[in-house]
């Protein structure tokens, strides 16, 4: 479209473009914060390997700032989750090979011990063959809650249950008529 960001957005992700074309409508004054940068552009144009690297991590990653949108209104998915804490990890293994991307971080350094355990658990609890909320009993993973997982089995087995439990009221009564059904009201019922 000609305009100036047009011609140097070489950005990876949507956050990248939304942070590039607010940078050049808002530039720095401050020359310690300028210098900083010039230093980071610096870094990446001597090493084009680490410019790779951290391209291609955040390439894979997701937009947090949308994702927290939707968690502050209550609407994430169990994909959006999982996007949020695989963004986390890859943030992560970004530092893991390079601390200097620690002081990028510092407003929200405080929070890395919630951001770890956060991916953590969603990584351990939620399965990534869940399409979306609705598919009841499909969004945890087994072995994550031990009452999640003998809710389960009761759903899963509950019929068996019942048959074998009627089998052996049978043989203690003796009444050998004895059936079980169920409906919507009652649920089931001897």
């Amino acid at each position: 479209d000609g305009s100036l960001i047009s011609a140097i957005n070489r950005t990876r992700t949507s956050s990248g473009a939304r942070l590039l074309g607010y940078e050049l409508l808002h530039p720095l004054v401050d020359r310690e914060r300028i210098e900083n940068r010039l230093g980071w552009i610096e870094r990446f144009m001597n090493s084009r390997a680490e410019l790779d690297r951290v391209r291609s991590i955040l390439s894979s990653s997701s937009d947090l700032e949308r994702l927290s949108a939707k968690a502050s209104m209550r609407k994430l998915t169990p994909r959006d989750i999982l996007a949020i804490a695989d963004t986390s990890v890859s943030f992560f293994s970004l530092v893991a090979e390079n601390d200097e991307y620690l002081a990028l971080a510092d407003d929200f350094s405080e929070s890395f011990d919630d951001l770890l355990s956060f991916s953590s658990d969603a990584l351990k609890a939620v399965s990534r063959d869940c399409t979306n909320a609705s598919n009841a009993g499909t969004i945890i993973l087994p072995g994550y809650d031990e009452e999640l997982d003998s809710e389960r089995n009761l759903m899963e087995s509950g019929s068996a249950m019942l048959d074998e439990y009627i089998e052996r009221i049978k043989e203690e009564t003796g009444i050998q008529t004895m059936k079980a059904g169920e409906n919507r009201i009652l649920g089931a019922y001897i």
